[in-house]
């Protein structure tokens, strides 16, 4: 068999039924044991497929971790970004941003598997670099929505930007710790009082300046 090339969220392809498992045990595995238990052996045990499967649908154990990765990071910003775009009210749409965000930081076994791999990511430099783009990518659209919520563009709102998703990696890795004990929700609507003012005070100040 010829091994296919990597699935990743944006090469047009829905994931093989085949794959999936493979993903799936993969994660089941990591969660369980850590990422030192994770080898192709293992990964065909506990989707009671053949191990060698993993080189034909991800190219190599590297590539099924990137997969991992890709299904951590890449995959909810994508579904989470269509979300917030099909919202045509500029206001309404930074609604859903943060509600989308919630969301994310709310998924407490995707960031203990996030956390899990990112000493690898920070090691791996390919990993590491398509995750600093990915980042880059999501800063710049939240940049975006912040910015036409506010009505204009301004440095202080792409700051923000960084900010917002700060705040999702940060609460996420308290939810993760602390499950039983930290409210996502209430942090959020705290969260999203202070993102409204903050945008409003900087309006006024905008319209200030130019009167």
């Amino acid at each position: 068999m010829a091994p296919r090339r990597r699935w990743t969220p944006t090469n047009g392809e829905p994931m093989p039924a085949t794959a999936e498992k493979l993903l799936r045990a993969a994660r089941r595995i990591v969660l369980k044991k850590g990422y030192s238990a994770l080898s192709t052996a293992a990964v065909g045990e506990e989707a009671n497929e053949h191990g060698s499967l993993i080189y034909y649908y991800f190219g190599s154990k590297a590539g099924l971790v990137a997969a991992l990765v890709d299904s951590l990071v890449e995959e909810p910003d994508l579904i989470g970004r269509a979300r917030v775009s099909a919202v045509r009210d500029a206001r309404h749409r930074l609604d859903e941003l943060l509600k989308e965000q919630e969301a994310v930081a709310a998924a407490r076994e995707d960031f203990r598997l996030f956390y899990e791999l990112l000493p690898l990511i920070l090691r791996n430099k390919v990993l590491r670099e398509r995750i600093a783009t990915e980042y880059a990518s999501a800063r710049a659209y939240d940049w975006q929505v912040l910015a036409s919520a506010a009505g204009f563009t301004d440095e202080q709102t792409r700051t923000l930007g960084v900010l917002t998703l700060s705040f999702v990696d940060g609460l996420g890795l308290h939810a993760a710790l602390d499950p039983k004990g930290l409210d996502v929700h209430d942090a959020y609507e705290v969260w999203r009082d202070m993102v409204t003012v903050y945008l409003r005070e900087l309006k006024a100040r905008a319209a200030a300046a130019e009167s």
